[in-house]
């Protein structure tokens, strides 16, 4: 069970929403902010993060299958709660990132483009794609892995 918390502690972190938040120090001041979050927003990257959150205890229900489903319903209740908590300090993260990698123009273009019909519809897609893009990487890392052990055992094994 401590392995599990510390799993979804790490994921929390690897998603960036760990420590206390930092004001947001935005190089093309506060009305790109709000172009940022609205960009955010409307990317629905809380609802990719959430999908991740998702598979993870999707993940771990099958490795802790000796773990009842009330114990995970009080689990994944947790989990939300930790991740909503800390929700505040994850956008002002994320803005800080659009802020030193975009311009205030390419930040109101791509506003624009998320909210046009095309840029609707790909981000109303993208959470369903990102969390299948996962799947299909932790199914294939499971075969890249067997790869990788049965070469390294040829390599460990003496020549004849």
């Amino acid at each position: 069970m401590k392995n599990l918390v510390r799993g979804f502690m790490i994921l929390l972190v690897l998603c960036g929403v760990e420590g206390e938040p930092n004001a947001a120090e935005n190089r093309h001041g506060a009305e790109n902010t709000g172009d940022i979050k609205r960009l955010i927003a409307l990317s629905k990257i809380k609802d990719v993060s959430y999908g991740f959150m998702t598979i993870a205890i999707e993940n771990n229900k099958k490795r802790y299958a000796d773990i009842s489903e009330g114990k995970w319903r009080e689990i994944e209740k947790v989990i939300y709660e930790e991740a909503e908590r800390v929700s505040g300090v994850f956008m002002d993260r994320l803005v800080e990132v659009y802020d030193r990698n975009f311009t205030r123009d390419e930040i109101r273009q791509l506003v624009r483009f998320a909210e046009s019909p095309l840029g609707e519809k790909y981000f109303e897609a993208s959470p369903l794609i990102y969390q299948e893009a996962l799947r299909i990487g932790m199914e294939l890392e499971k075969t890249v892995t067997v790869q990788v052990r049965q070469r390294l055992e040829k390599l460990q094994k003496p020549a004849q």
